[in-house]
């Protein structure tokens, strides 16, 4: 599995890192909305973006329009807030975001919210 952690802050990405380590995964890291963009652009088979709502330069809403303006390759999106209120904000029809997370989390939520995602991503797949 191949996650992109989208997050200005380097210190959240380690620490997700250090939560996942006994999962098979790689973990790609962006700074920012941009560079997700262009990792996007570059890096084949991404399985997950766990994607902070809150950045500058260019925020998680920004982003997700970005990215279906670009009309890039669907990838599920797990959004991560420090703010349970902005879950109300989201646009609904957004067709990227599959779980939310509220920061801080503990290894076992998140790792619970990824299964949630993948079994989601398997049940699509089964549907005729």
């Amino acid at each position: 599995m191949k996650i992109l952690i989208i997050d200005d802050s380097k210190s959240v990405a380690e620490v997700i890192d250090l939560m996942l380590t006994d999962i098979e995964i790689e973990l790609l890291w962006a700074a920012n909305g941009q560079d997700g963009i262009d990792i996007l652009k570059r890096e084949q088979n991404i399985d997950l973006i766990l994607l902070d709502w809150h950045m500058p330069i260019m925020n998680g809403d920004a982003f997700l329009k970005a990215i279906e303006n670009e009309k890039m390759s669907r990838c599920p999106v797990l959004l991560m807030s420090i703010d349970s209120t902005n879950k109300n904000m989201i646009d609904k029809s957004q067709k990227y975001i599959i779980e939310y997370i509220i920061k801080p989390f503990t290894k076992k939520s998140l790792v619970d919210k990824i299964k949630n995602v993948v079994n989601n991503i398997i049940i699509n797949k089964m549907r005729p």
